[in-house]
């Protein structure tokens, strides 16, 4: 909620559950945890043999750590559609195996502290729409890489190296739709940039350099805009009750 005292507008922000992400930074499961998903998890292999027989389109990890030597072995997979390995540190070496899965449109990679040099092998991937990478070691150089990919739609990301000269280069993206930063060294110039995405939807802020005179400043620009900051909802947003609270 935007509140005019003495000249000043103030902005408000209210927590709303049911629309907040769960923490990314969340501790790992615990060993009981683990063999209770494990159970019902398929292995690593029997998903990926499923989806060479076309019996399926994606690999879903959650119960254990995927080696670099397991995520290579996924070379040529070409019927693999979602990625999404929540253990492990897949190397950036290893992320050259994305380039010859040509239908794949969702990776999320938790864990794995990816640089600029393993982001460079994702460089305009012809089908990938959803990007999550929530450990990352990026640098504006990646989003600049970023800005080529033709169908990204969703993007979230963390890494301190990324300023606002890197959502500068984001603005070319005329298919981003769902933007989430987390823990990045953006300032209120970024969030100018921010406003120019005129096709974004929703817009994610967990730890930055920005001011609430910025934020005013975007929401007063781009009212259209669903955005939260550090997990909070603002109040006025029409849209806080219209998403899906499952998290990519």
């Amino acid at each position: 909620m935007l509140v005019r005292r003495s000249g000043t507008w103030i902005l408000l922000l209210v927590m709303t559950s049911s629309c907040r992400e769960p923490s990314w930074e969340a501790p790992p499961p615990t060993q009981s945890s683990n063999e209770v998903a494990a159970a019902e998890e398929l292995d690593f292999l029997q998903q990926a043999i499923a989806v060479r027989e076309q019996r399926s389109d994606s690999i879903r990890v959650s119960a254990r750590v995927v080696s670099d030597e397991e995520f290579s072995s996924l070379a040529d997979l070409s019927g693999l559609h979602h990625l999404i390995l929540n253990q492990g540190r897949i190397s950036d070496e290893s992320l050259v195996v994305c380039k010859s899965l040509t239908s794949l449109e969702h990776l999320r990679l938790r864990k794995s502290p990816l640089s600029d040099q393993g982001l460079a092998h994702l460089a305009a991937h012809p089908t990938l729409r959803i990007l999550n990478l929530p450990q990352a070691d990026l640098t504006d150089q990646s989003l600049q890489l970023l800005s080529q990919l033709p169908r990204l739609e969703y993007l979230r990301l963390a890494s301190p190296k990324v300023t606002d000269k890197g959502l500068d280069h984001l603005t070319r993206l005329s298919t981003l739709r769902f933007l989430h930063l987390i823990e990045v060294n953006i300032t209120d110039a970024g969030l100018q940039h921010v406003a120019r995405m005129k096709q974004l939807e929703s817009f994610y802020l967990d730890g930055s350099q920005a001011t609430a005179k910025g934020l005013t400043r975007l929401i007063e620009t781009r009212p259209d805009l669903h955005l939260h900051l550090n997990q909070q909802h603002l109040d006025h947003d029409p849209h806080k009750h219209e998403h899906s609270t499952d998290r990519k």
